[in-house]
């Protein structure tokens, strides 16, 4: 493998309690990616988009949490939108470096994976909204690397729920997911070389 996509979502959370009555679910808000050669370790390119939430609106204890506002996302793509962007931001990069991602079922031809730091992010959180909200998106977001899980097992350890906390970092300001997912791109990429195997995760949709 000669390239990991490591990718970081953001979501709503702490709902109102009106919210909850109304059937509210976890939305999208904010959504970075980050391509780095496995073999330098160079970060290469970057994707970054804030997504406006489209059933119910930003509450004050998410903007506390997450430092993403409804002012921040007012002029924000919908879901379908960003996605749209991110799978043209794919197509370029797929062009330019050559990447082969798993499609349909796996073989010995892929060169790049993407890496979450659970299976929340593509597992949970993009499938769910996704499904909910009727939208279609690639194949290949269908099978990712679990850095959390990468983490367990080189260091013998339980990880800790968020991958900030395991290299001891913290970034504040607006666009800080960006920040993020490029150190979790460059530490994902060092568990991967601590690890002689490593799982790859599959949701089926």
């Amino acid at each position: 493998m000669a390239y990991l996509i490591a990718l970081h979502i953001q979501t709503t959370n702490f709902p109102s309690k009106e919210s909850l009555k109304n059937g509210w679910e976890r939305e999208i808000i904010d959504f970075g990616a980050c391509l780095i050669d496995r073999t330098t370790g160079k970060t290469l390119e970057n994707f970054h988009s804030f997504v406006k939430p489209t059933e119910f609106p930003i509450t004050y204890g998410c903007y506390k949490s997450t430092n993403v506002s409804n002012k921040t996302v007012a002029n924000s793509p919908p879901l379908a939108c960003m996605l749209s962007s991110f799978q043209q931001w794919m197509s370029e990069i797929r062009k330019d470096y050559d990447l082969i991602l798993p499609q349909c079922g796996l073989s010995q031809k892929e060169n790049t994976y993407f890496c979450t730091w659970s299976n929340r992010d593509l597992g949970s959180y993009l499938r769910k909204e996704c499904a909910r909200k009727q939208i279609t998106y690639a194949k290949y977001l269908r099978y990712w690397l679990n850095a959390q899980e990468m983490y367990s097992k080189a260091y013998n350890q339980q990880a800790p729920e968020r991958f900030l906390d395991a290299v001891n970092y913290r970034i504040v300001g607006k666009r800080r997911i960006l920040h993020n997912v490029v150190i979790l791109a460059v530490f994902s990429n060092q568990l991967f070389h601590r690890n002689s195997r490593v799982d790859l995760k599959y949701c089926h949709f």
